[in-house]
Order: structure tokens, then sequence, then C-alpha cells
């Protein structure tokens, strides 16, 4: 009986062992097996937008450009002819647009001093118009002797366009498209880097 009641005990003390285990393994967190977990790396790409934007026109001049035709013919290419002098005096409008080809514009970001170097293109011309329109005769006497040909307007017309031209640069034509497009580009810099310098050089 003595045996029989030895078995008994024996066997509750290795249910009781079991169960403390399982209650251990159950309540305490360094014995259970933790969940899988992942670290993710988060990139952010920024895109400026200007490489995209190819030429443009970042100022425009307006100019009126008034042209004298004097034509006589002459003896000897010294003595004037009477009654064949031809004169006409017109005016053209032209629009002269100058800017830069932006996907020509680099860079280059300085972190540790927190500025940024951009190479700048030349500005250019990118368009000289003419407004057809825009005829003005001031005077206009042509001899039936000496008509001025077709030729000879066609070659002041494009004496015209490059007056036009010149007279833009004076007036300071690429210097207010170089400043303007120094603008445009300060705006998508600013946007990614709005605690960065910006220093511009020409290439």
């Amino acid at each position: 009986m003595k045996t029989i009641k030895k078995v008994l005990i024996f066997i509750l003390c290795i249910f009781a062992v079991i169960g403390a285990a399982s209650i251990a393994l159950y309540i305490h967190p360094s014995m259970m097996q933790q969940p899988e977990t992942k670290s993710t790396e988060s990139i952010k790409v920024t895109k400026l937008g200007f490489e995209d934007i190819g030429e443009l026109a970042t100022q425009s001049a307006y100019c009126t450009i008034v042209k004298e035709v004097d034509e006589s013919k002459k003896l000897f290419e010294t003595i004037e002819i009477p009654f064949t002098q031809s004169k006409q005096i017109y005016s053209y409008d032209y629009t002269i647009k100058a800017g830069i080809d932006f996907s020509d514009v680099t860079y280059e970001i300085d972190d540790t001093h927190k500025t940024i170097h951009v190479h700048m293109p030349k500005i250019k011309i990118l368009s000289n118009e003419v407004d057809p329109d825009s005829l003005v005769v001031y005077y206009q006497n042509e001899s039936v002797f000496n008509r001025i040909p077709l030729e000879k307007n066609g070659k002041a017309l494009k004496q015209m366009q490059e007056m036009a031209e010149e007279n833009a640069k004076e007036n300071g034509l690429f210097k207010n498209a170089e400043k303007n497009a120094e603008q445009l580009l300060n705006g998508f810099f600013k946007q990614a880097y709005p605690d960065y310098k910006i220093q511009y050089e020409k290439k």
C-alpha cells in the first residue's frame, strides 16, 4: 500500500513540475519565441523638374526698326542721273526671345557647407520674329526709271532683323534673361533644399 502511495506521489510531482514549467514558459517573455521583425529603409528621391523643360525663353524684347532705302541710278558710279531717285522709309516690329536650354544645366550638392553649385549654359537667342502686320510706311517715292527690286527689299528685311537683335542685346536682353533663369532655378532648388545657398557659374 505504501508503495502505491509513493508511486502516486511521484507521478503527481512529475505533473506538478511539468505544469510549473508550462506556466513559466507562458508568462515569461524571454522564454517565448519572438515574432520576426523586418527593418525597412525609406529613401526619398527628389526630382527638381527643370531637367525636362528643354529650351525656355526667359526674356522677350520688342523692337521697332525703321529702315530707309535710297536708290538712284548713277553715271560712271558717281554722277546721279536725274529723275531716277527712289526712296522708301518704313518700319517693322520684331520680337526677340532669349533664354537657355535647361537640360544643359548641371549642379553639385555640397551637404557639408549646404551649398549648391550650379553651372549655367550661356544665354542665347531662341527666336527673332517679325510681325508682318506691323508694317508702317512713312515715305515712298519710286521713280518709274528705277524700281527698287524685291531682292533689295529682302536684304533690307534681313538687316532690320539683325538690327533688332543687336538693339535688344544693348538694352539688357541677355542680362535680364539670365536673371530670370536664375530666379526660375531658385524656385526648383529651394523646394528640395530650402536651407542651402545657391552659387551660379557660367559654363
